[in-house]
């Protein structure tokens, strides 16, 4: 692992999930993923470009594009605002000026900014790499760009004390509890719009933009039925695939607050982080799912049918692993499912490597773990429930239901599994007891 001092900044498109629903209601998500991809790689190409010694892209999650600044925190965020307020401009243009975006809903971006040391470690898997960053940076600016409203930018308070009169004009200082576990008691706002920087679009970026979003048709993008298991290196923007599965959302209950802000423990934490996140790729791996990504201390997989091959039981057990599995670290998971139909694809600039799963499913998935899960917890939707009380009743049994098409267990794999052996033995006894019983009465008539 190398360890840096840098700004990570997320910019996200914060109604991205109501685009794509009201896209896929008619039948697709063609549109809505051209144009993620189209603001996405521009941004990235617009940062490359002029920050080529400074800038880094990590990674795209879902709707969110993660990215840092190395150097001082000053000139790190004036490269920061820059590269936010030109995907500001690229987003306007898009929904002006590229007639193939006009059926969509504006894109409504958000960003928020953090300070901080951290480290990079990559991930060697089977079939591609993955870089991720690891530090209180990383994961305060992740809660700032969700804290921050629509059309605007959340920093943190190192950020906001480097600024000068003028920039710090426009920031509203911001109280929220759910920072107080990062230590933190305040943060800053702004609208993007009264930003004192300014990017205004010259003739070539606008040229650049334009070329790009039309380089490609909606229909040359295909999304096929998955025939096989899901090798998401084999996909692209044109090239991806429709699929019935299940996202699996499995993320560290409260492990940020264990990340000091003074950076004290971050090597110690880096390495707990790595550990972990191996642990619940490796179930993944074994159990039959297929990794996606890692988003900070959190493990995205999938499951899905193929054929008459149900995905239900394995992601389920799966998820029961991954309960058990952290327990030794002392650390628990929340953990989150639906199923339903999804889409598979990879976009971005730098060779189209970020794998991308979107649909209602994802979204429904997400909102399990994020708001209902709690520690040791699978939550379930009704899809999954009543798939996996098909493919094995007992287990469903498990699961008790807590709302109108929700349904919940707290046990683990090992539990589940002494359980199992525990109620094997007792049917065991009674039959024998029972057949005993049977033979004297026999021999006595």
């Amino acid at each position: 692992m190398n360890s840096n001092t840098g700004l990570h900044f997320y910019i996200n498109v914060r109604n991205f999930n109501d685009v794509v629903e009201d896209e896929e209601k008619q039948g697709g998500v063609n549109h809505s993923i051209h144009a993620l991809d189209t603001l996405f790689s521009s941004t990235e190409q617009y940062g490359m470009t002029n920050y080529p010694d400074t800038f880094v892209v990590e990674k795209i999650t879902g709707s969110r594009l993660h990215m840092y600044v190395t150097g001082k925190i000053d000139r790190a965020f004036e490269t920061a605002a820059s590269i936010i307020l030109y995907s500001v401009k690229v987003s306007e243009l898009m929904s002006s000026d590229i007639a193939k975006y006009k059926s969509l809903k504006p894109f409504v971006l958000q960003a928020g900014a953090a300070y901080g040391k951290f480290y990079e470690h990559e991930f060697y898997m089977d079939d591609y790499e993955e870089m991720t960053t690891i530090g209180y940076a990383c994961n305060y600016a992740a809660k700032l760009q969700g804290l921050a409203g629509a059309s605007s930018i959340a920093v943190s308070e190192n950020i906001y004390n480097t600024m000068s009169l003028e920039e710090k004009s426009v920031f509203i200082k911001r109280h929220n509890s759910i920072i107080h576990k990062y230590k933190q008691t305040c943060y800053y706002e702004a609208l993007m719009s009264r930003m004192i920087s300014r990017i205004e679009l010259s003739d070539t970026q606008v040229k650049s933009i334009r070329g790009y979003a039309n380089k490609r048709n909606l229909t040359d993008m295909s999304f096929s039925e998955v025939r096989q298991s899901l090798n998401m290196e084999r996909l692209s923007v044109t090239n991806g695939r429709r699929i019935e599965g299940i996202p699996v959302f499995a993320d560290v209950r409260d492990f940020t607050s264990e990340f000091l802000p003074d950076d004290s423990n971050l090597k110690e934490m880096a390495q707990k982080t790595k550990q972990i996140l191996e642990k619940l790729h490796a179930i993944t791996v074994n159990q039959g799912g297929v990794h996606v990504q890692f988003q900070g201390d959190r493990e995205f997989a999938l499951y899905h049918n193929v054929g008459n091959q149900k995905c239900y039981k394995d992601a389920v057990l799966g998820a029961m692993r991954m309960i058990d599995a952290v327990k030794p670290y002392s650390v628990h998971i929340g953990v989150g499912e639906a199923f339903g139909r999804m889409y598979a694809v990879r976009i971005g600039a730098r060779g189209e490597k970020d794998r991308l799963l979107i649909g209602r499913t994802v979204n429904k998935a997400d909102y399990l773990e994020d708001n209902l899960a709690l520690k040791d917890q699978l939550v379930i939707s009704k899809d999954v429930y009543d798939g996996l009380k098909q493919q094995d009743n007992e287990l469903a049994r498990q699961f008790r239901r807590i709302g109108e098409d929700i349904y919940v267990t707290t046990i683990g794999f090992d539990a589940y599994k002494n359980q199992k052996t525990y109620a094997k033995q007792e049917h065991e006894t009674k039959n024998r007891q029972y057949n005993g019983a049977y033979g004297a009465f026999n021999e006595r008539r």
